[in-house]
């Protein structure tokens, strides 16, 4: 997964994420950013162990949890505990 800094001056700014290291037949699928903007959530597909991956753009956009997911992953879902 690649960010791409689109404000500011006529430089572009990027960052490689590896979101399924060691992973070469996987590929980022869906993804979803935050409100206030400071994780991203991106599934990956394929390889022996495909999930979602969390992103922590305060944190030099590194990954701080990877989550598994049998199967394909497609979607997210959030609930609150009650």
């Amino acid at each position: 997964m690649v960010f791409t800094d689109t404000v500011g001056d006529d430089s572009v700014q990027y960052d490689i994420v590896d979101l399924a290291p060691g992973e070469a037949t996987s590929l980022g699928a869906h993804q979803w950013t935050s409100p206030g903007g400071r994780f991203t959530y991106a599934a990956f597909e394929g390889g022996s162990s495909p999930g979602l991956s969390v992103i922590d753009h305060l944190a030099n956009n590194h990954v701080v949890q990877r989550l598994s997911y049998p199967g394909r992953p497609h979607g997210v879902d959030h609930a609150r505990p009650r």
